[in-house]
């Protein structure tokens, strides 16, 4: 009704004659009760448009859809169009964060992707149409990019920007204690191996009267 009466450049005082001509339904039922009330008394659009919400948006619906407002945000496969139209719809009901342009961009920059607003950060918008182009292209290119690479969506990437498999496979294995790996020791002085010192090679612990010593170089009891 607004954008008619600018458009047909409708007088003031013509206004809620001509708006309250349109009602229907409720609001019709709801005018032809209060009208007489009215009766002497200058009645302005604006005070009309206040009466007409008080009564078929209570002051708790208002409120709760201001709050509904202040924390839209995009989620899950919420597109940047369907964002844009949910915030307009409910602009209406916190007219104080959207009567001016900058606070009204704000909002609505807030709400978007993080992906969108890291793109968008530092580019010289300066109004709300603009800001809603902006975004919706950069969701687009996304979108392809998506496509041209159906792998890369399935990979999740940490803070850093390091792919959580390519992390998983950098883990160093862990050695028990006491282990050791093959290969790691010199080749052994008798046989050759690399699996034990040369010291250690065809040692045989023996228990002689309590005390273990090696059977290698012991003489034996005929030789004593």
């Amino acid at each position: 009704m607004e954008k008619i009466f600018t458009v047909v450049e409708v007088p003031e005082n013509k206004k809620v004659n001509i708006g309250t001509f349109y009602l229907t339904g409720e609001a019709d039922i709801w005018w032809t009760t209060v009208r007489c009330k009215w009766q002497g008394a200058e009645l302005t659009w604006a005070k009309f448009i206040e009466e007409l919400r008080i009564q078929f948006y209570p002051v708790t619906l208002q409120r709760q859809k201001e709050k509904e407002f202040m924390e839209l945000k995009m989620t899950g496969n919420t597109t940047v169009i369907q964002y844009a139209s949910k915030f307009i719809e409910l602009s209406r009901f916190a007219h104080d964060f959207v009567a001016f342009e900058r606070m009204k961009m704000r909002r609505f920059e807030e709400g978007l992707a993080f992906s969108i607003r890291n793109q968008l950060a530092g580019q010289p918008i300066k109004t709300y149409q603009e800001l809603h182009e902006q975004a919706a292209e950069v969701e687009r290119v996304k979108n392809e990019l998506r496509a041209l690479n159906p792998g890369n969506s399935k990979r999740k990437w940490n803070d850093c920007g390091m792919s959580s498999v390519n992390i998983a496979s950098k883990k160093p294995a862990v050695i028990s204690a006491g282990s050791h790996v093959p290969g790691s020791f010199e080749p052994c002085g008798r046989c050759g191996r690399t699996n034990h010192r040369t010291s250690e090679c065809g040692q045989v612990q023996t228990s002689v009267c309590g005390a273990t010593t090696p059977s290698i170089g012991l003489p034996s009891a005929q030789n004593v």
